[in-house]
């Protein structure tokens, strides 16, 4: 299996009060024919989707033609969780449903680790959080740090 990792695209990022998003655009065009070429079979983009939390709508509709065409035409899964920099919630929008399309996106941390499995390979999606709220969610008070947020999430994974 030809999995692509990604990770930090940063759509939507201003630098000296110049919008990256026609390089970012013209970049990931370059990525959708080298997934082409090399025949890749799944594409993982781990975090940092968007520059900000509130990305601008050009950010937003440049990830939708994306994934749509990673997806739709060139056939294969894709692989999202939300960074440090997105928001969590807003990345996770329609989700569900998009699973269904085979664009997995995990933006919040959950009681139960999502598990996707392509082609007998099993995926587990850890999005960016704060181990405080990882701590209230997963309800194990010894989680102090986040390291031990890390290490009570893989435990789960190992439980799986």
């Amino acid at each position: 299996m030809r999995i692509l990792h990604t990770a930090d695209w940063h759509l939507g990022k201003v630098v000296n009060e110049f919008s990256m998003l026609d390089l970012q655009e013209e970049y990931l065009d370059k990525l959708i024919q080298r997934v082409k070429e090399h025949k890749v079979d799944a594409l993982i983009m781990a975090g940092d989707l968007y520059d900000r939390a509130i990305p601008p709508k050009e950010a937003v509709s440049l990830a939708s033609r994306i994934f749509t065409e990673l997806t739709q035409e060139v056939g294969i899964p894709v692989l999202v969780i939300a960074g440090n920099h997105d928001s969590n919630e807003r990345v996770e929008y329609g989700s569900e449903l998009l699973a269904g399309s085979r664009l997995f996106i995990e933006g919040t941390t959950k009681e139960s680790i999502r598990k996707v499995t392509l082609n007998g390979v099993h995926f587990y999606l850890l999005p960016y959080d704060d181990h405080r709220n990882i701590r209230q969610v997963l309800k194990q008070e010894d989680i102090r740090h986040p390291e031990d947020a890390l290490r009570a999430q893989l435990e789960a994974i190992k439980e799986d």
